[in-house]
């Protein structure tokens, strides 16, 4: 642009006769006089008194330069510092020669010294309002003719005429900024305050340092920064870009979780306002003993659409989070008149951003630590677009077992709707529960399904959209507790309920544990709830209505062919569930035993038959026998007594022969 360089010339002849003009000046002219001047024109133009305490000294060869010692501006009245600013040394020089050849180079610009006072009154009003309108502009600005418009065509091409132009750096040593808010009851202060550049040429890069600490007072806390970095700014090709950027801090006090931490930052950014791009490479976060890398890159500025790819190593989360604090006790006045509060508070999405998002990114995390829980091999991924927030898939590794889900975020609409699917497959449920809420009763390994939409703007409306189902399926484990051993103590203990529970410390093993539920408009029922326990069954059906806690639930326990049940309903945080059990107990153990003697009559009747039939098959055997041996004997009997008769026949006939004979004979 031919204007810009002619007035560049026209700048560089002035330069030449204010520097002949100077030389007069140097000679004739002390510039302390022109003391009283510069400080009435403050007075002035601000309402403030500006004191310079220092010298104002000047030099002509081989650099023009201007040279101002120790300088006060006043404090606003009715505040407590007595200078808003201060500073020790301002010095600021330009090279002679190079100027008469048509370049600029000027010195290191060093401010030494500086120091603010910010404050802020209980009523907000600050001690730097005067300076500003009520819209920001700076006071003394009065609104004048516009400006023309400058066609950013012809200025690029009058940038690009512009002739070598370089600063030795800037140089800030020592400066400090001291904030007092009383509205908010804060008292901080930045101190040792220095940045540092290299040489700044005209479109090249340009490195920078530097440090300062913040002290605040309520509550304690201290911070030491540091920071380094190179910035390129090639205006003329609408790139900017800042590399090799290091941010370094350590604080510690009341606000710090456990007292301290220790935080690096390292990246690469750049951007083409041009093209409308810009991109974050090589991001390193380390965080105590946390390592996060990342990369980050977005594409149209007034519609940003934004990727990124996020990996932790490991982060302890809890390490991180306060303590709770205990409830105070509450004092008589509150216990007459508490204060009102809003236990259904409106949750306030910004459902206008979340429409806008363009958004597509991946996390993934190696260990992760949060309310107690531990995790491993964490992977999610990010959809965003039109007002569809989406995390799918979820993968997280947690005790022996994995989790694979989803979770939709619809914000589309003037009430926002979720949903969430999830699956948890062999996970161990002991140390999960010890390690989340300390309960460690349950043992074994645990299958989960979740399928579950609600939508509201409230927790009371997201309870009562609870829509879907879900399952759990427990194999081989335990639950602290010998509750058959309890059936026996309570069988023996009946009307003595302070003792009805015995000696604990056992536990009750159990081969399946299961049950599915539908939740509709925020009630979840169920009626197939079941353990396996031996010959010992637990089945379980009822409700449970989420908004208002209220559970009617039915447990049934059976012991062989015994069954008791139990019931249990109320307000979820009202039940006693130890006097339900105990109310249940004697009806169900005398049931349970009059059952079992019913049993055992039944069993001695059949018994005692089995014995009467089998004595009399007995007493039908032996009077068998015995008539059998009594048939046998008479037969004997008989037989001895024809072969008596048979002999005492042939002894008679032998005797009648003989006799005959003789008779014969003679």
């Amino acid at each position: 642009m031919k204007a810009v360089k002619f007035l560049f010339k026209a700048l560089v002849a002035v330069l030449v006769l204010v520097v002949l003009a100077v030389v007069g000046l140097m000679i004739f002219v002390d510039p302390n006089d022109f003391k009283p001047q510069i400080e009435q024109a403050v007075v002035e133009n601000t309402g403030r008194e500006l004191t310079i305490d220092g010298d104002i000294s000047w030099a002509f060869w081989p650099r023009f330069g201007l040279n101002i010692g120790h300088t006060e501006l006043s404090n606003a009245d009715g505040y407590t510092a007595r200078v808003f600013a201060e500073i020790d040394e301002v010095d600021v020089g330009i090279q002679v020669l190079p100027l008469l050849k048509g370049a600029v180079e000027a010195d290191v610009i060093y401010l030494d010294g500086l120091v603010a006072n910010l404050e802020v009154k209980s009523s907000g009003k600050t001690n730097w309002d005067d300076f500003v309108e009520a819209d920001g502009r700076p006071a003394s600005v009065k609104e004048g003719p516009r400006a023309a418009t400058v066609n950013q065509g012809d200025q690029a091409t009058g940038l690009a005429s512009l002739p070598p132009i370089r600063l030795g750096g800037i140089h800030v040593r020592d400066a400090q900024v001291n904030y007092s808010d009383l509205s908010g009851g804060m008292a901080a202060m930045l101190e040792d305050f220095n940045f540092k550049t290299g040489p700044i040429v005209l479109w090249e890069p340009i490195s920078f340092e530097g440090d300062f600490t913040i002290e605040n007072k309520y509550p304690e806390l201290l911070a030491e920064f540091d920071y380094s970095g190179v910035l390129t700014a090639k205006v003329l090709d609408d790139k900017f870009a800042l590399n090799d950027f290091k941010l370094g801090l350590k604080a510690q006090g009341e606000p710090v979780p456990n007292g301290s931490v220790s935080l690096s930052l390292a990246a690469d950014v750049s951007a083409d306002t041009a093209a409308e791009t810009a991109e974050l490479a090589k991001l390193q976060i380390k965080l105590d003993e946390t390592t996060i890398d990342g990369k980050a890159s977005v594409k149209g500025f007034s519609e940003p659409a934004i990727d990124f790819d996020v990996a932790v190593d490991k982060l302890n989360v809890d390490h991180y989070l306060p303590e709770p604090e205990e409830a105070p006790e509450p004092t008589a006045w509150e216990e007459e008149a508490p204060e009102p509060v809003d236990t259904d508070p409106k949750i306030e999405l910004p459902l206008v951003m979340l429409r806008g998002l363009d958004m597509d990114g991946k996390l993934t995390v190696g260990e992760l630590q949060v309310m107690g829980l531990k995790t491993s091999d964490i992977e999610a991924v990010l959809s965003a677009h039109q007002g569809i927030i989406h995390l799918k898939p979820m993968k997280v590794a947690l005790y022996d077992g994995r989790f694979n889900g989803s979770v939709r975020l619809d914000a589309t609409g003037r009430i926002p709707s979720y949903a969430v699917k999830s699956e948890i497959q062999g996970v161990q449920v002991q140390p999960l529960l010890t390690d989340f809420a300390q309960f460690d009763t349950v043992a074994g390994s645990g299958n989960i399904q979740l399928d579950i939409t609600t939508r509201g703007e409230r927790v009371s409306e997201l309870k009562r959209g609870l829509n879907g189902k879900l399952s759990l399926a427990f194999a081989d484990g335990s639950i602290q507790g010998d509750i058959r051993g309890k059936i026996d103590k309570w069988a023996e203990l009946i009307g003595q309920k302070d003792e009805l529970y015995g000696e604990g410390g056992e536990t009750t093993t159990f081969k399946t544990l299961d049950a599915s539920a539908t939740v509709v408009d925020g009630k979840l029922v169920t009626n197939d709830l079941n353990m396996e326990s031996g010959n010992m069954t637990i089945a379980g059906d009822g409700s449970f209505d989420i908004p208002t806690e209220y559970l009617d639930f039915v447990y049934t326990l059976s012991v062989d062919e015994y069954s008791c049940p139990i019931g249990i309903e109320g307000q979820l945080m009202e039940i006693d569930y130890a006097k339900a059990a105990k109310n249940a107990v004697p009806d169900c153990v005398k049931g349970m035993l009059d059952a079992r003697l019913d049993a055992e009559k039944e069993k001695l009747k059949r018994e005692l038959e089995a014995k009467k039939a089998e004595a009399e098959a007995r007493l039908e055997a032996e009077k068998a026998k015995a008539k059998a041996k009594l048939e046998a004997e008479k037969a004997k009997a008989k037989a001895e007594l024809e072969r008596k008769k048979a002999e005492e026949k042939k002894k008679l006939e032998d005797k009648a022969k003989e006799e005959l004979n003789k008779l014969l004979d003679f």
